[in-house]
């Protein structure tokens, strides 16, 4: 078998969706763990699974889920084991995630709506602006240490070769 990828990401509509097993993101299930899959695809939805747990968290502005397992397999993670699954329709910058669970034997169906935020707009140049001054505070600092540099060498030996008694 060939194998396929870690990670694919899809762009449906307005959002950069990332699916990943889960396998890699150490401690399994983990908002903090995801939220650095999420920056690394440089998504707004990330899908896993591996659990086989349920999960929908908003976190950081993007969205996180884990279907869990439409049968109920077992899971190492949890003893409570609901199978569910998801269904999401999407629109422009709004999903609509149906969220499917058997409870106590009876099906139970929730809906969530999560809308993509507004991408935040920077004024025409301001990012160039903002890049000119880091590299200024850089060079300052720079040129200050060399001459405290210069300035400690000076007052320790006055110009002189350092003496050892």
């Amino acid at each position: 078998m060939i194998p396929g990828p870690e990670d694919k990401v899809l762009q449906i509509e307005d959002f950069r969706i990332g699916l990943c097993h889960g396998h890699q993101v150490v401690p399994a299930g983990d908002v903090e763990a995801l939220g650095i899959v999420v920056r690394r695809l440089d998504v707004d939805i990330l899908i896993t699974g591996h659990t086989h747990t349920f999960q929908v968290v908003q976190h950081d502005d993007r969205l996180l889920m884990n279907p869990g397992s439409a049968t109920g397999a077992y899971s190492i993670y949890t003893d409570d084991v609901i199978p569910s699954f998801i269904l999401m329709d999407i629109t422009g910058s709004k999903v609509d995630v149906y969220i499917y669970q058997m409870i106590d034997g009876e099906s139970k169906v929730k809906k969530m709506e999560f809308v993509k935020p507004p991408q935040r707009s920077y004024p025409k140049g301001s990012k160039e602006k903002f890049k000119g001054a880091v590299a200024k505070v850089i060079e300052s600092a720079e040129n200050e240490a060399e001459g405290e540099t210069k300035d400690s060498l000076n007052e320790e030996s006055n110009g002189n070769p350092p003496v050892h008694e």
